[in-house]
């Protein structure tokens, strides 16, 4: 009788630490059953507050990563109670607005756009370094790329549709809906990056593998080295990376998640035995970030020093959501 042999090594990338994760399925393990692909509910559109959206202090798995590693200000800041000034600042440098020219979600970072889509999320970086220290937005219209939602699949409940977007200062999240219970995808904008987060709030109601079937259109798939999955321009320089994840969960106990290269994207699979010992709510939470060249990331300390902005002024804080 054949038995299955699961084999697994850790592998992380955050800017500069490495911490790996392989799985390897032995004899016996089939490989995650195709599932339908997601419906968009509504094109984009702003409309009120939904009672499911996380506010910022339920983001628990935040300060998960050590400081030396991080892309986020809220990343080194650790589970503080309170919000430090380098994430407030970031909250107000990478808050989504809405270009004249475009009526989608945008955040502009220090190197990049970050632009929310019906089916996804589009990153589009800056021409050049250069661009970057002058703090000029000069963009190739070719370069960029979308990182779309296909399918997803909770305990073998599908996702038929999705909903809209909800977006509050650098933050989007929308919700996604299955027989076995509800999750949050969540996007948070940084300076330098963009992590995107599917959340689990609640326990399913059955136990089974989590599958988020992911695909890239824009620029042409480059080379997969420890620090994650490259994508490169007409000239073949890497311009996005796209790191492994971590599974966190409420109690901050986290493990790296391989993600597994289909044809055309990245398929992550969350097997039912973490599902089932984790302390709930939990996240799966990748980073995309730009990039000039394998591994040069695409920014720089002195201009992002610039963008620093006072933060203080009265007024309430606008909530909307894009559809």
């Amino acid at each position: 009788m054949n038995r299955k042999k699961l084999i697994v090594v850790s592998s992380f990338l955050a800017f500069g630490c490495i911490v790996s994760t392989v799985i390897v399925w032995g004899v016996g393990e089939s490989k995650p059953r195709e599932i339908a692909p997601l419906v968009s509910l509504d094109a984009p559109r702003f409309a009120p507050n939904p009672d499911w959206a996380l506010a910022p202090d339920d983001h628990f798995w935040r300060g998960t990563q050590p400081a030396s590693t991080t892309a986020f200000a809220h990343q080194a800041a650790g589970a503080a109670s309170e919000p430090s000034l380098d994430e407030v600042i970031e909250r107000t440098n990478s808050r989504f607005f809405v270009r004249d020219d475009d009526p989608r979600p945008t955040s502009e970072g220090a190197s990049h756009l970050a632009i929310l889509t019906d089916r996804g999320m589009r990153m589009q970086p800056y021409a050049s370094t250069q661009a970057v220290r002058d703090g000029a937005a000069a963009f190739e219209a070719e370069v960029s790329i979308d990182w779309n939602l296909r399918a997803l699949s909770l305990s073998g409940g599908e996702a038929t549709a999705i909903g809209g977007w909800f977006v509050s200062e650098n933050t989007g999240q929308r919700r996604i809906d299955t027989s076995a219970g509800t999750v949050i995808e969540h996007i948070n904008a940084g300076e330098h990056g963009v992590e995107r987060s599917w959340v689990l709030p609640e326990r399913p109601s059955e136990l089974g593998d989590l599958v988020i079937d992911t695909t890239f259109e824009g620029l042409g798939r480059g080379p997969q080295t420890e620090s994650g999955h490259h994508f490169v321009d007409s000239e073949g320089r890497a311009r996005i990376r796209v790191g492994s994840a971590f599974l966190v969960d409420s109690s901050g106990h986290r493990t790296a998640i391989e993600s597994q290269t289909t044809e055309d994207g990245l398929r992550y699979v969350v097997p039912k035995t973490l599902l089932a010992s984790a302390d709930y709510p939990l996240a799966l939470d990748p980073i995309i970030g730009p990039e000039f060249g394998i591994d040069e990331p695409a920014y720089d300390d002195t201009y992002s020093s610039h963008r620093r902005k006072s933060v203080g002024g009265g007024g309430e804080e606008s909530c909307r959501r894009v559809d």
